[in-house]
């Protein structure tokens, strides 16, 4: 996973990278101490995860990601701060962030909390591919001049399970 951090306190910049690196969650792929550099950066980067301070000069983190989210919808946003209004929490979830995590940073808060978005990531990308080979299917039978009958169905499903992993050598006896 590419992880980008936005955060204005390098101390807390550090942390996040020690145990992003230490517990093997993903990559840090930039750092940012501000929101409008952190928004011109992750137009570049693009990363799967941003964690967020949310409150920075220049930009805060709930414009940022407000900002981000209409642009990158995919992108997951995890916020850390050391506000624990409910309100400003509450603001912060609207924008589109999937955690909050309060600070001081507690490192197996952290990586409970990436290893979830990545699991949601990973799901997200299997979907689509899923969607990717139903949708490349379909236009092989509409190419074919075939119809679907059930069974016809049955064994595209199977096809695409086998692509993707699900069923085959891996197994899918856990299913």
């Amino acid at each position: 996973m590419k992880i980008f951090i936005v955060e204005d306190d390098q101390n807390i910049i550090r942390i996040l990278e020690k145990i992003i690196e230490d517990k093997k969650l993903g990559e840090v792929v930039g750092k940012a101490n501000d929101g409008v550099r952190g928004l011109e950066e992750i137009k570049i980067v693009k990363p799967d995860i941003v964690l967020v301070d949310l409150l920075m000069p220049g930009k805060d983190g709930i414009s940022l990601t407000r900002e981000l989210k209409a642009i990158y919808p995919d992108i997951q946003y995890i916020m850390i701060s050391q506000v624990s209004s409910k309100d400003m929490i509450a603001k912060a979830y609207e924008s589109g962030i999937e955690y909050y995590i309060s600070k001081p940073i507690n490192a197996i808060e952290v990586q409970t909390v990436i290893k979830k978005v990545e699991e949601k990531v990973d799901m997200k990308k299997k979907l689509n591919q899923i969607q990717d080979l139903f949708s490349a299917e379909s236009e092989n039978s509409k190419i074919e001049g075939g119809s679907h009958n059930s069974n016809n169905g049955i064994e595209g499903v199977k096809q695409v399970m086998q692509k993707i992993g699900v069923i085959g050598e891996s197994g899918s006896q856990d299913i």
